[in-house]
């Protein structure tokens, strides 16, 4: 009796198994097609062509151009701001004094 059962709900699960995997092959046809997930997916520049491979460089070096003159603003801002802050650190230590004096 109990190798009856074993068996009956042993083919039942089978068969829920294999409806499940059929359904899920018939879902998988109607679903847009999954975006790249990795680098790997991604082809390489240097497999698309020397032409390519050249612009994606030159693209880089303009890239590289600008991010140099972007840090060189950022560092003529700084020292800019570095000299107003000893000017003015200056003068309230020199107002302090007189006011300590009266």
């Amino acid at each position: 009796m109990l190798d009856a059962i074993q068996i009956f709900v042993g083919g039942c699960t089978m068969m829920l198994i294999s409806g499940i995997i059929s359904r899920a092959r018939g879902d998988r046809e109607h679903l847009p097609a999954p975006a790249p997930a990795s680098i790997a997916d991604v082809p390489a520049p240097f497999l698309q062509g020397l032409r390519k491979a050249n612009e994606i460089l030159r693209e880089l070096r303009d890239l590289t151009r600008c991010q140099t003159e972007d840090t060189g603003r950022i560092a003529e801002c700084v020292r800019i701001i570095r000299e107003e802050t000893v000017k003015h650190t200056s003068q309230l230590s020199c107002r302090q004094e007189r006011e300590v004096c009266r």
